[in-house]
């Protein structure tokens, strides 16, 4: 029998943490009933920012039902091991990766760090961390387009059969608010959806893997994979293949649309200001939707239009009132095709960050548009906050 339950508010936090990402949302229905959920969770600032800013959100051993994982770049995910330990997360879900990002990111990260771990052995990293040992793992097949060949799309099908029973595997588009749910009882529902995509930035992920054939010839992957840690030599050949690489290595991030697929819904911005809360902006109706970007690659038109047309087919697109532009404002993940007058905008960059995110392009192209980004630092006074409401809400 099917319990549906009306949702009538839903409360964002946008955590101040710096260089990084931690966005929180929690969902409440008409009786009262509560979901938590976090779109990643790290801090290239100071992961101390992280973890405060979760003791001060959520009480000790309070029940995450849902963390979404973008991509395994450290200011993404290494607040996680202590949201762990904090909290009792329930399910994680996160991109699968491809055997070349497996081989490269090894290489680059330190062996003890959570992201080495978990992709390597997820379920023994989470199972190690976890305070209940209880949580679910969701992998998100990537999203191939019809440029690639066949021979890749197989050797990701190939990636995904490795992974345990254990480990649940969801297309890409995918609606998952059930799977968050499901703890409630068979049959309940909820009146909101949760969609992911794992996008692939197919033009690095194929240069990666010509660059490892170039250099490893006839050497099977899952040959490097297994002795790269070992062989010094091999570690020297793969560090080789990484500095022919443009940009960032990990070439898939995960996003997320986290919203209703009704139109009775509207959203309204706060900010705090010297710790009194202030409104920032009045009301957008029908526009309940909000768009966790990660680090994704928006730059030019194919790949938005990748985006825009994988979100449309899913009827989301015209209802997200809320976008993190993607990659801390990054010129080279940016698009100005993404600016839309009736958005919220938000960009996380640590105060002092050496990369010069946000980079001036993105903000001299948002304000000529008259659109003020909020971005979000390591100073409390920055934080944003959304409360989501229905007709029958607020």
């Amino acid at each position: 029998m099917m319990t549906h339950q009306k949702l009538i508010k839903v409360l964002r936090n946008f955590i101040p943490v710096g260089q990084g990402a931690c966005y929180c949302e929690k969902l409440i229905t008409k009786d009262d009933s509560k979901f938590n959920v976090i779109y990643d969770c790290g801090s290239l600032t100071n992961k101390k920012f992280v973890e405060d800013e979760i003791r001060g959100t959520f009480d000790k051993n309070e029940v995450i039902h849902a963390l979404f994982i973008s991509h395994f770049d450290d200011d993404h995910v290494n607040g996680i091991p202590f949201l762990l330990e904090y909290c009792k997360v329930e399910r994680i879900f996160f991109p699968i990766l491809t055997n070349e990002n497996i081989i490269i990111m090894s290489m680059t990260e330190d062996e003890s760090s959570f992201s080495n771990r978990f992709f390597n052995n997820p379920l023994s990293t989470i199972s190690e961390l976890s305070s209940d040992k209880k949580t679910v793992l969701y992998g998100i097949s990537s999203v191939f387009d019809e440029s690639e060949s066949a021979s890749t799309k197989e050797e990701q099908k190939k990636q995904e059969k490795k992974y345990d029973d254990s480990i649940k595997i969801l297309e890409s588009g995918e609606d998952v608010v059930q799977e968050i749910v499901r703890g409630f009882g068979d049959g309940f529902s909820i009146d909101w959806a949760y969609i992911p995509f794992n996008f692939r930035q197919n033009t690095r992920a194929e240069q990666l893997k010509k660059e490892i054939e170039k250099e490893f010839g006839a050497m099977s992957i899952d040959e490097i994979k297994n002795n790269i840690s070992s062989d010094i030599k091999i570690r020297k050949r793969v560090k080789n293949t990484y500095e022919k690489i443009s940009g960032s290595i990990n070439t898939n991030s995960m996003t997320l649309f986290s919203g209703p697929l009704n139109n009775s819904w509207d959203q309204r911005f706060f900010y705090e200001k010297n710790y009194m809360c202030m409104c920032n902006r009045n009301f957008l109706y029908n526009k309940a939707g909000c768009l966790y970007m990660g680090d994704y690659d928006a730059s030019g038109i194919q790949k938005f239009n990748t985006l825009k047309k994988a979100y449309k087919q899913k009827k989301c697109w015209n209802k997200i009132g809320c976008i993190q532009i993607p990659h801390h404002g990054s010129r080279h993940n940016f698009t100005e095709e993404l600016l839309d007058d009736d958005v919220f905008y938000i960009i996380s960059a640590g105060y002092n960050n050496k990369f010069r995110h946000p980079h001036n392009i993105v903000i001299n192209n948002m304000l000529s548009r008259y659109i003020i980004p909020h971005i979000i630092t390591e100073y409390k006074g920055s934080a944003v906050y959304v409360v989501v409401t229905a007709d029958e809400g607020l």
